[in-house]
């Protein structure tokens, strides 16, 4: 299991034959092209369309991270942004950049409020 599929049995046993997959003749098992349908066999297709994908799990750290710790994800944002052509990876460094500036938009707004009970009005504090 694992290994090259083993020849098909065939009327004449000294030539051992299998089938093509793309239209079910009878080949030699040496054949390089069906000469029926002309798939080859010479090498493996590659696979198209297939884009790298930023997982769920890593989508989760790196959002959490930017939350937490804003600093790092605006770190995170722009390494993820700038250092891919594929669309996932540019999406996930916009939002990491995004959910980094909610905390600090947060701490200016706790900042601004408390300020405004405590009776300290905010310019005096960078005075």
């Amino acid at each position: 299991m694992g290994g090259p599929p083993e020849p098909a049995a065939s009327p004449n046993a000294r030539f051992p034959t299998r089938m093509c997959v793309g239209c079910g003749h009878i080949l030699p098992w040496d054949a390089d092209v069906c000469p029926h349908c002309g798939r080859d066999y010479r090498y493996e297709p590659q696979q198209t369309g297939k884009s790298a994908r930023v997982g769920t799990g890593m989508r989760i750290l790196v959002y959490l991270l930017s939350f937490f710790i804003p600093f790092l994800g605006i770190i995170i944002g722009v390494v993820f942004y700038a250092s891919s052509n594929e669309e996932d990876y540019k999406h996930v460094g916009k939002i990491c950049l995004l959910i980094s500036l909610l905390p600090l938009l947060l701490l200016l707004v706790c900042w601004f409020f408390g300020s405004m009970s405590t009776g300290i009005w905010l310019p005096s504090l960078f005075l």
